[in-house]
C-alpha cells in the first residue's frame, strides 16, 4: 500500500487494454486497484471515473463484474463524451445538457459526411471481405477484423482514405476497427467532470493506452498522466512529452503501477 504523499481528488482510466484485459484478467491486480482507490476515497473523498469508448450496451456487463469485486465507479463516460453519474441502487444518472450537445454536434457531422461514410465503407469491405460490419449495433462505422494483424491493415487503409477529413477519426481496439466523429473528446469529458466537481487539471489523474486516449492524456485535462506499458510507442511519447509515467507493467498492474507513483509524489 502506497504512501499518500501526493493528493488525487480524481481518477480518471480507460478500460480497454489498461484497466481490463478481457481475455486476460488480472484479478489480483484488479483487487490492488480497489484498495488503494477506497483509502483514497476515505483520506480524500476521491472520485472514480470509467472513461471509455465503449457503448452502454457494452460497457453494462463489465459494470456488472467490477460490481462483484464492489469496484463502484462515480462517473463513466461512454462513447468518449457522453457522461453520467453512476450509482449502485438507481443506475445510470445523464448529465443531460451535456450528453445532448454532444449529440446534435455529432448528428451534425454524421449528416455531413454521411456520402464519404458511405462511400468508405464500400471500399473497405471490398478491400477486406473477411471483414464484419456491426455499424447497426452502436455506431455508424464499426468493423470486426478476424485477427489484429489484419485489423492493422484495416487501419492504415482507412486512415489514408479518410486522411482529408477533418470530422472524422479512426480509432482501433484489438480487432476492431472504428470511425468515430471528431467533436466529443475524452479530455473533453475529462474536463466537464472536473468543473463539475470543482477541480483543477492538476488534481487529476487520467491513464490510457490508446489513440482515442491522447486527447486526456496530453496535460490539459489531467495533470498527471499516465499509460501502461503495453501502449504504442506514440501514446507512450504523448504521455512523457506531458511529464507523465510511463509503466514498466501492462494492463491493470501497469494502472496500478502509475497511480502508486503519482500518490508517491512521483518518486
Amino acid at each position: 500500500m502506497p504512501s499518500l504523499k501526493h493528493r488525487i481528488d480524481l481518477v480518471c482510466t480507460d478500460i480497454d487494454g489498461t484497466l481490463l484485459d478481457a481475455g486476460n484478467p488480472d484479478f489480483t491486480s484488479l483487487v490492488s486497484f480497489k484498495r488503494t482507490l477506497d483509502l483514497m476515497r476515505r483520506q480524500w473523498g476521491t472520485k472514480w471515473a470509467i472513461v471509455t469508448g465503449r457503448h452502454r450496451r457494452v460497457m453494462t456487463p463489465i459494470l456488472d463484474s467490477f460490481l462483484g469485486f464492489q469496484l463502484i465507479p462515480d462517473f463513466v463516460v461512454l462513447e468518449d463524451a457522453y457522461v453520467y453519474r453512476f450509482n449502485r441502487r438507481t443506475g445510470w444518472h445523464s448529465f443531460l445538457r451535456w450528453n445532448l450537445r454532444i449529440r446534435w454536434k455529432r448528428a451534425r457531422l454524421w449528416r455531413r459526411g454521411r456520402r464519404n461514410l458511405q462511400l468508405w465503407e464500400e471500399r473497405m469491405q471490398r478491400q477486406f471481405p473477411e471483414m464484419v460490419v456491426r455499424s447497426h449495433e452502436t455506431v455508424d462505422l464499426w468493423m470486426e477484423f478476424p485477427d489484429r494483424d489484419s485489423a492493422e491493415g484495416g487501419e492504415s487503409v482507412l486512415k489514408q482514405m479518410t486522411a482529408e477529413s477533418v470530422d472524422f477519426e479512426v480509432f482501433r481496439w484489438g480487432k476492431e476497427l472504428f470511425l468515430a466523429p471528431s467533436v466529443g473528446k475524452k479530455g473533453e469529458a475529462v474536463s466537464f467532470i472536473a468543473d463539475n466537481l470543482g477541480l483543477s487539471a492538476d488534481q487529476i489523474f487520467a491513464v490510457g493506452d490508446g489513440a482515442n486516449d491522447v486527447n486526456m492524456l496530453e496535460g490539459w485535462a489531467a495533470g498527471m498522466v499516465a499509460c501502461v506499458s503495453n501502449a504504442p510507442r506514440e501514446i507512450k511519447r504523448i504521455v512523457r512529452h506531458a511529464n507523465g509515467h510511463v509503466a514498466n507493467q501492462s494492463v491493470t498492474a501497469g494502472v496500478v503501477e502509475s497511480l502508486e507513483y503519482f500518490l508517491r509524489g512521483g518518486e
